[in-house]
C-alpha cells in the first residue's frame, strides 16, 4: 500500500509511461524528489510541483479514464448548498484537513468534485495567497474555482498546498491501485 506521507512504492521499470499507473508512480517519485530537495535547501519549488502533479494526474491521462471517476461517484453530497456538510464529507474521504468550501454548485458527488478540480487547474482558475513565494507547502493557500464558460464562478474551494500535494498522492494511489 502507498503511504500518503511521502514514501513512493518502487518503480517497476517495465511499466510504460503511457499507462496511467506508470505516470502516477513517476509523479510520486518526482514529488518526493522535489520535496526532499527543498528540505535540503535546493532551489526547487514544491508548491509548483504539487499543482503540476495534480494537473498531470487529472488531465493526462485520467481525463480519458472514466473508471477512475466512476469509482468515486458513490460518495454523494446530500445538499451542495450545505457547505459545512460538503466540507465534512470531503474531509472524511480525502486527506485535506485544511479544506474550506466557499461555493459548491452543481457538484453532486466525489467524481464531480475531481472534474471541478481538474477544470480549475487546467483552465488556470487558481490563486495563491498567504506567503505565495514560500516553498513551505503549509504556508501557501491555494484557491481553486470553476464555472461554465461565460458565467460567474459557482464552485470554489481553498486548501493549503500541503493538502494539494496530499490530494495528488490520493489520486496517484487510486490510479495505481486500480491498475489504470
Amino acid at each position: 500500500m502507498l503511504n500518503l506521507s511521502g514514501m513512493t512504492p518502487p518503480l517497476d521499470p517495465l511499466e510504460p509511461r503511457n499507462m496511467s499507473s506508470g505516470l502516477a508512480k513517476r509523479t510520486l517519485k518526482n514529488l518526493d524528489f522535489i520535496k526532499n530537495a527543498a528540505l535540503a535547501g535546493e532551489d526547487v519549488h514544491p508548491v509548483t510541483q504539487a499543482v503540476n502533479s495534480l494537473l498531470g494526474l487529472l488531465v493526462f491521462p485520467v481525463e480519458k479514464e472514466k473508471n477512475f471517476l466512476a469509482a468515486l461517484r458513490d460518495v454523494k453530497f446530500d445538499d451542495h448548498s450545505d457547505l459545512q456538510g460538503v466540507c465534512v464529507t470531503l474531509t472524511k474521504h480525502l486527506p485535506v484537513p485544511s479544506l474550506r468550501v466557499t461555493q459548491f454548485e452543481k457538484c453532486k458527488d466525489l467524481g464531480c468534485f475531481f472534474v471541478r478540480v481538474r477544470n480549475a487547474i487546467s483552465h488556470k482558475h487558481l490563486e495563491f495567497s498567504g506567503d505565495s513565494d514560500s516553498r513551505v507547502l503549509a504556508d501557501v493557500q491555494v484557491t481553486l474555482k470553476d464555472r461554465q464558460e461565460g458565467r460567474p464562478f459557482n464552485w470554489e474551494i481553498t486548501m493549503n498546498a500541503e493538502d494539494l500535494e496530499r490530494l495528488s498522492r490520493y489520486v496517484a494511489k487510486r490510479v495505481i491501485d486500480q491498475g489504470l
